[in-house]
């Protein structure tokens, strides 16, 4: 029962991957004349009006006819992260930051960057964090976990440093380059957990066959015993 659930566990993960990149990418088919990583963050999806957004740094045309799609997407990958924390409550430490994480995807995709930007920002600097802790909880022994974390980590420094408007004034890339970073520790415990899951189940199906097979066994020794008394 376990391996089953670590394999919908995983299953889980990458559906929420694919759910929360998917809004993503239609959100930025729709986008009116181009969406460049580089400078838009991932927030700005959620923009419902168009108009000129104006911050310390810079100001910048944003408009996302797609921003349904981007908040369908982060509620799915929510509902997700719940799903995958429910196959996998027997590890409490897993489960418990996958519920936190689900919730607060759950809850940015109702949050827009201009119609609640302070609510936006400070559930999205949450979701972030515990998006790193999930992913340095989940499997902290292989060493590409750790390394995803420290480039992601490395990708959040840099962004909170977007406001000097120099050279590190490219908020959007350290962004992607600290989220991206860990989906794709994500992807990798996932696969691990599908794997291991699949793995697990052929184990114990052969061990079932094992067994029945000796089952069967001792029951034809028990009637070779019995012939052989009557026999007698």
């Amino acid at each position: 029962m376990t391996s089953r659930r670590e394999l919908y566990a995983g299953i889980c993960l990458i559906l929420g991957l694919i759910c929360g990149y998917g809004g993503q990418f239609i959100a930025a088919i729709r986008w009116p004349v181009l969406y460049t990583p580089r400078y838009n963050l991932i927030g700005d999806f959620s923009v419902r009006t168009c108009g000129a957004w104006v911050e310390d740094y810079s100001q910048r045309n944003l408009c996302s006819p797609g921003s349904v799609w981007f908040s369908i997407g982060l509620f799915l990958a929510g509902v997700a992260a719940a799903g995958a924390a429910t196959f996998l409550v027997l590890h409490m430490r897993r489960a418990v930051i996958l519920y936190a994480l689900g919730a607060s995807l759950i809850l940015w995709a109702f949050l827009g960057a201009d119609a609640h930007p302070r609510a936006h920002l400070w559930v999205g600097a949450l979701t972030a964090l515990l998006l790193w802790l999930s992913v340095l909880l989940l499997r902290p022994t292989v060493a590409w976990t750790w390394m995803w974390c420290v480039f992601s980590l490395i990708g959040m420094i840099l962004a909170l440093r977007h406001a000097t408007a120099g050279p590190l004034g490219e908020p959007g890339l350290y962004q992607r380059m600290a989220i991206d970073c860990l989906s794709l520790g994500f992807l990798m415990h996932a696969t691990w957990l599908i794997k291991r899951g699949r793995q697990s189940g052929v184990a114990q199906q052969t061990r079932r066959q094992q067994q029945g097979e000796e089952r069967k066994e001792k029951d034809r020794a028990i009637v070779e015993a019995a012939r052989k008394l009557e026999d007698q």
